[in-house]
């Protein structure tokens, strides 16, 4: 739901941050070291209710000179609920997180969607479009019509994008609108033209959906027994929101041997093996 953005300060004498709860009782614990990007994203899985500091990173961001952030040490969140370093804890991207990770069942989802159930949120930032054609309407009418509730009507879209388009990197050059040039002429895409699609479809069939962009799997490293997330692996997929539980996600782009995320690594034992040695390194010299 859109909120107010606010501010939430690293405390130096606990070093955590609790974003919707302070206890970690049932969370799924990441420790992540966040390599330089060019973002101020705060990356963890989904829901994040807590993160932590170990006390020599704390020390050490509280003695570095603040001139640029007087503010102090911080995460930010945006009127979205996205998370966002502040105040020099960038320098800092070695930390754990603690997320819910939310998967609640169908029939709690399906009740709390049902279509004459008055939202208790404004949608309309949801549900905007840009001018499409009739036949774009008409399609997300027609794949939704026989569902009383978003649920149903989500994965109605989903599995009708995932049967009738199919993933490539080779995307054609589209003459005039290129989600309706994907989604009649075409129908071949990237995750982008998906989960744009998907949006679009879901908001023309009265869903209130928001596009995402973030970064889905990864390779588990044997010998370090972490999990390494690289830039191949960025991904963009949709958001639903269902009344009590919030944002959702849902993936319509369909599982491909080409696609980012499923690609053999070259030399993979090798490659492991060093990047072991890097993480060993940035975690007991660098850091």
């Amino acid at each position: 739901t859109q909120m107010h953005a606010r501010r939430l300060p690293l405390t130096r004498t606990y070093g955590y941050i609790p974003i919707r709860r302070s206890n970690t009782q049932g969370l799924l614990e990441q420790e992540i070291h966040l390599e330089r990007l060019d973002t101020d994203v705060f990356f963890a899985l989904d829901r994040v209710e807590h993160v932590q500091w170990d006390r020599a990173y704390v020390d050490r961001v509280f003695t570095r000179p603040r001139d640029d952030s007087p503010a102090g040490p911080a995460l930010a969140v945006d009127a979205y609920g996205s998370l966002h370093f502040d105040g020099g804890l960038q320098y800092e991207r070695h930390y754990r997180a603690y997320s819910s990770n939310p998967s609640p069942l169908p029939k709690p989802l399906r009740d709390a969607s049902k279509r004459d159930k008055t939202r208790s949120y404004d949608a309309r930032a949801y549900l905007q479009l840009p001018e499409m054609s009739q036949r774009f309407h008409d399609l997300a009418i027609d794949i939704t019509r026989e569902y009383d509730n978003d649920y149903d009507g989500v994965h109605a879209l989903m599995k009708y994008l995932m049967q009738n388009c199919d993933y490539t990197l080779d995307v054609p050059r589209h003459r005039k609108d290129p989600i309706e040039g994907f989604l009649f002429e075409t129908s071949e895409g990237h995750c982008e033209y998906f989960a744009t699609t998907a949006v679009l479809l879901c908001r023309a069939a009265d869903i209130p959906a928001r596009l995402v962009s973030g970064f889905r799997g990864g390779d588990w490293n044997t010998y370090g027994e972490f999990l390494t997330v690289r830039q191949s692996d960025a991904h963009t997929w949709i958001e639903v929101y269902f009344e009590g539980f919030g944002w959702l996600p849902f993936d319509p782009t369909p599982p491909d041997s080409s696609a980012a995320g499923y690609r053999q690594i070259a030399f993979e034992g090798w490659t492991h093996f060093v990047e072991s040695l890097e993480l060993t390194w940035h975690s007991y010299i660098v850091n």
